[in-house]
């Protein structure tokens, strides 16, 4: 461990001479190989191709936080380390377009490259058949290459200037995580396929749709800071019986749809800041719906005081305006005392919806 230790040179040379030639006190057969390197957090300017070539066993190299830049990187030694899996070059330097010599680390399964300048992944990208995770945000990247990695299960390119994604997109069918917040993405129509995806984040782009979203295992979905204006149900349904978390603060929605309301497991659903007048009252019969934040529109069918008392007013407010959506599975159901609907009773929901609102006509 060799991190934050201000050092200005590698001590790789040192490496292969115990290696070669044993320590004080210990015989070279002795030594174990060098498996991982960790030189984060120095001033480290250059690696000799040489010596870093020789490292023939390291699995993990971390250069994290060095003012290594593009030129100090050898980057033609590294396609010789045949054991390396994870390569971190965050907050290095690197700008302009990454070299093709990563393609050449054919083991590799993690590359963080955040905080950089990169404007250009090479088109060899899909040569790295093990690659698992692609962290790349903070850079420049203005597109990404034709094909990517079919193993990857975590990209994070947010805070880069993308405007699309590539179509092949559609083919990373193990893709669990993507993050892509703080882009310029107008569009995405390549989604759909990744069965796989657990969790997307769109924030802060230029959507003006919702894109259409995949079944499968999605359940964190972050659209907020967008300009869409409506949601395709479409899209949306997709995922309805695995999403629990839905973001879509800060766009242009006028009015949400009720298919909303068959989203049994939906714990927290943000529309702050939109510009809606009316909410379906199918809403309030989610019984997982605990955070539910309407904050910021202009709903005046609604009065203030009971928005302002919280997520379990709102929803019985709701319900007391219409029936469950009829799609929604009764264990998921809500009744007015925010019980849970038991089976023997589902039948009578929307009896005892009705019953229950005209008593309170005579309180």
């Amino acid at each position: 461990m060799l991190s934050s230790r201000n050092l200005e040179h590698a001590p790789l040379q040192a490496f292969l001479d115990a290696a070669s030639s044993g320590m004080d006190g210990m015989n070279f057969w002795d030594v174990v190989d060098l498996a991982v390197l960790d030189l984060s957090h120095n001033n480290i300017r250059e690696l000799s191709a040489q010596e870093l070539g020789s490292l023939r066993s390291l699995e993990v190299l971390n250069l994290n936080s060095n003012p290594i830049t593009a030129s100090g990187v050898p980057f033609e030694a590294l396609g010789r380390l045949e054991m390396l899996k994870s390569l971190n070059l965050a907050n290095t330097g690197q700008e302009g377009a990454f070299p093709e010599h990563v393609a050449n680390c054919r083991r590799l399964v993690e590359l963080v490259l955040n905080g950089n300048r990169v404007t250009r992944l090479p088109e060899c990208m899909e040569f790295l058949e093990a690659l698992e995770i692609l962290a790349c945000a903070n850079n420049m990247l203005t597109s990404l290459p034709t094909n990517m990695p079919m193993k990857l299960l975590r990209i994070d390119l947010t805070d880069n200037k993308l405007t699309e994604l590539p179509d092949s997109f559609a083919s990373l069918v193990h893709l669990e995580s993507l993050e892509l917040s703080k882009n310029r993405i107008t569009r995405v129509d390549c989604l759909s396929p990744l069965s796989s995806l657990k969790m997307l984040n769109l924030r802060q782009n230029a959507l003006t749709q919702l894109p259409p979203l995949p079944s499968g295992k999605i359940d964190t979905v972050l659209l907020g800071l967008n300009k869409i204006k409506t949601i395709n149900t479409g899209h949306l349904m997709p995922c309805a019986g695995t999403l629990t978390l839905l973001d879509l603060s800060g766009n242009k929605l006028v009015s949400v749809p009720g298919e909303l309301g068959c989203f049994g497991r939906l714990k927290s659903l943000d529309l702050m800041n939109n510009d809606l007048n009316a909410l379906p009252p199918s809403i309030g019969w989610l019984t997982s719906l605990d955070r539910f934040n309407v904050n910021g529109n202009a709903i005046r069918t609604i009065r203030r005081s009971i928005i302002d008392q919280g997520t379990e007013a709102l929803k019985k407010y709701l319900r007391s305006r219409g029936p469950k959506h009829e799609l929604l599975p009764e264990r998921w159901a809500m009744v007015d005392d925010i019980d849970a609907v038991a089976p023997a009773t589902a039948g009578q929901l929307g009896k005892a919806k009705k019953i229950a609102s005209f008593e309170r006509m005579f309180d």
